[in-house]
């Protein structure tokens, strides 16, 4: 096993050691290209300093994970204090870090020697910020590279795969020879009367020499084309070549050769047809599959294909933890006709995990099909995906999703068309047990028919540039500027400022705070989150599964926590005041089915409702109980579907004085809406996204409607639901987050009465 070397703090220059200049540099940074894709932040902010990430590297064997910033000016910058971050974590830099004028930096940030270090992932970003938090610059990838990203030229070009790691050093940017590059597309006539033209892409994760390529077409030995010297192509790029630039036309019965050399000996690829195309011929998927005709010419980008029918069929149920013999994948036929799967490829989150049905493997109609791990060669993770793609391996036929191990397996109820949940136990090709598990929409008899939903149909993303990353799982308003919210993920609370058309980090909150249970160690697993007196002044209660920290045994540990977020810093901790441990009230719970929804109620509110304490069978009487938070915490749990309200003592005591069924099969959320007294139940995709109303009034808690998501709202995995009454009680606003892709989004919400 090869150990990689860290980086750590590696100096140098972009002319050579010693020197305080960037040759490198053909502009000032006003001129020069924008820095990254999301936003030139550089260019558009002549007050920040000019540093730049250079380089990332975060998959490579010999190297630890590392950001490499590099000064593009002519003045040395102190770094003391400055923040690296990722989608979920950051570091923030020592006292005494600087950059001198055209100096490289890499810092390792998977460095064993720092406690606040972090590794770089498959899907992440590398930020780097001021102290107060405000981004200079930011690079965000998708996948994998095993040397690193790189900008081409330094500083001031693209990121695209390096040809070697240089961590402190220029990058290596040396264009490869042809080797990944393919016929993409071809327009041989043109309806409009334009040229024809061949679209080549780049298959490869490294740029592409074009230089001194021929292309003919089938007369090779007089329509020759040489690709003119400096002339690139990215990774996962376009160049297009017009019969302007090659000098002739093709025809209707034709060919187009891409050579290796102008001496017309390599093949480097090829496409021939026997008619004309009704728009152009062009490869589905782009670069890997086969040429078919498309529906529009796109010239320069991804292909327009046409879609390829794909049979009915599904995930339906799958074992990633602890099966017999190994994990494995359930398939289920929703069509009344068998289905041939032979060739049919079946892979997890990683294309390189890749397995072929073998000749002869059929699924009868309505019937099911297994995928054994013998077959798969790969195991499935805690957070991992099942995907069926046809014998092509491009066209994705099915596919599902999970962020942990489920307890028993994933399924479908009812098979084949139901939205997936926790079984109740595994049932290898046979219809999945759904017992005790309500069908698709959620609730039973005696649950009301759902009312639509009374305010403005659609949604809308507010972070566009995926600010917050993953798990983001509960918030509240605290005013209708001002927006608290918890990822349960890394474990961490979040201040965010509410505009009309996006969501902000506040000051000294950007990244998040960490949050710790009372003896300052663990990750809590944050996924509720609500006001003590309705302002965060008298403190934040936490909602939580499970402490999910390093090192810990799996297990659960429901529970509620306060924090005090006055004065607090950028880059600092959280540590709880209080933990009410509710264990002894939801014995034998599974670790992740817990605590999803918290929301505080004010004592004065349900003694006016006439709110009766179970455990006296009389009103609501605050004064029975000692020193408390002034009112009483209700908790929403997924596993049973239940609200509870407890009085939680500042000695650590808790009292259970109410607990009523939601008639959901689980609670993903909780809102109190101080205008109307009501308290709005929340549940996801397994109740069709439907909410509920509840008055807490009299000798149980009254249902009195339940609401179904609005028009244009996707049926996801919800887990939070923020809402601001204005004061007037009429119109307010919701803001939610689901749990599959974690963006907040807005839809109208009013009061009902």
């Amino acid at each position: 096993m090869s150990t990689r070397r860290p980086v750590h703090t590696r100096l140098a220059y972009a002319a050579g050691a010693g020197a305080l200049v960037a040759p490198l540099l053909v502009a000032p940074l006003a001129a020069a290209a924008p820095l990254n894709s999301s936003a030139s932040l550089l260019g558009a902010a002549s007050t920040l300093p000019t540093i730049a990430i250079n380089e990332v590297i975060q998959n490579n064997d010999l190297i630890a994970d590392a950001i490499e910033l590099l000064n593009l000016g002519d003045q040395p910058v102190d770094l003391s204090g400055w923040i690296l971050a990722d989608d979920k974590n950051q570091m923030v830099l020592d006292q005494g870090t600087t950059i001198a004028a055209g100096q490289f930096l890499a810092i390792t940030v998977d460095d064993d020697a720092r406690e606040d270090k972090f590794g770089l992932g498959k899907a992440d970003e590398a930020s780097v910020r001021l102290p107060d938090g405000t981004v200079v610059d930011r690079f965000a990838w998708s996948g994998h590279q095993p040397t690193s990203y790189g900008r081409c030229p330094d500083g001031v070009g693209e990121f695209g795969a390096t040809v070697t790691a240089t961590p402190g050093a220029a990058n290596d940017c040396t264009a490869l020879a042809a080797g990944n590059v393919v016929i993409n597309e071809v327009e041989s006539s043109d309806p409009a009367g334009g040229d024809d033209w061949v679209e080549l892409f780049n298959t490869g994760s490294q740029r592409i020499d074009l230089s001194g390529l021929v292309l003919t077409d089938s007369e090779t030995a007089d329509h020759r084309y040489v690709i003119p010297a400096e002339t690139v192509i990215e990774p996962g790029g376009f160049a297009v070549l017009t019969e302007s630039d090659f000098g002739f036309g093709l025809g209707k019965a034709d060919s187009v050769t891409l050579f290796g050399e102008a001496k017309a000996s390599a093949v480097v690829d090829t496409y021939s047809w026997s008619a004309h195309a009704d728009v152009t011929f062009g490869r589905c998927p782009d670069g890997v599959g086969e040429f078919g005709a498309t529906v529009t010419a796109t010239p320069g980008a991804a292909n327009d294909c046409a879609a390829v029918p794909t049979p009915l069929i599904v995930i339906n149920e799958v074992e990633s933890s602890g099966g017999n013999p190994g994990d494995w994948i359930e398939l289920f036929n929703n069509s009344s006709v068998d289905v041939d799967l032979s060739g049919f490829v079946v892979r997890d989150n990683d294309d390189a995990h890749t397995a072929v049905l073998p000749a002869g493997s059929t699924i009868p109609a309505g019937g099911f099909f297994v995928v054994e791990e013998s077959r798969l060669g790969f195991g499935l993770g805690a957070q991992d995906s099942a995907r069926l793609f046809l014998a092509d391996g491009h066209t994705l036929v099915a596919e599902h999703t999970w962020d942990g191990h489920a307890d028993t397996t994933y399924g479908r109820c009812p098979d084949g068309t139901g939205a997936f949940q926790t079984t109740t136990e595994p049932t290898k090709g046979a219809a999945n047990n759904c017992t005790g598990i309500p069908s698709e929409g959620g609730g039973d008899e005696d649950t009301p028919a759902a009312l639509p939903w009374p305010g403005p149909a659609g949604m809308r993303e507010f972070d566009e540039s995926d600010t917050f990353g993953a798990d983001m799982s509960g918030a509240v308003f605290e005013s209708a500027s001002v927006l608290w919210a918890v990822n349960n993920g890394n474990g961490t609370l979040h201040r965010l400022d509410v505009f009309s058309d996006r969501l902000a980090e506040s000051t000294g909150w950007v990244g998040g705070h960490k949050l710790r249970y009372p003896d300052g160690t663990g990750t809590v697993d944050a996924e509720g989150v609500a006001l003590v007196g309705d302002s965060s002044a008298g403190g934040v209660l936490v909602g939580s599964e499970r402490n999910t920290g390093p090192g810990v045994p799996k297990g659960s540990r429901p529970s509620v926590l306060l924090y005090d977020v006055t004065g607090v810093t950028l880059g600092s901790e959280l540590v709880a005041s209080h933990e009410w441990n509710l264990a002894e009230y939801y014995p034998g719970i599974a670790p992740n089915s817990g605590i999803e929804g918290v929301a505080w109620v004010a004592d004065e509110d349900l003694v006016a409702g006439g709110l009766i304490d179970d455990r006296t069978g009389q009103p609501y009487d605050p004064r029975s109980y000692g020193d408390h938070l002034g009112g009483v915490v209700f908790v929403g749990v997924e596993a049973t579907g239940t609200v509870s309200g407890y009085v939680l003592g500042l000695d650590g005591s808790v009292s259970q004085v109410t607990s009523f069924e939601s008639a959901f099969p689980g609670v993903m959320e909780l809102e109190y809406d101080t205008m109307t007294k009501q308290l709005w139940v929340v549940c996801d995709e397994v109740c069709d996204g439907r909410s509920q109303v509840f008055s807490l009034t009299g000798t149980e808690s009254l249902l009195r409607s339940a609401v179904a998501r609005g028009a244009g709202v996707e049926d996801a995995g919800v887990e939070d639901a923020a809402a601001e009454v204005e004061a007037d009680g009429g119109a307010c606003s919701s803001l939610r987050a689901s749990s599959r892709n974690r963006k907040p989004s807005q839809r109208g919400l009013c009061t009902l009465t």
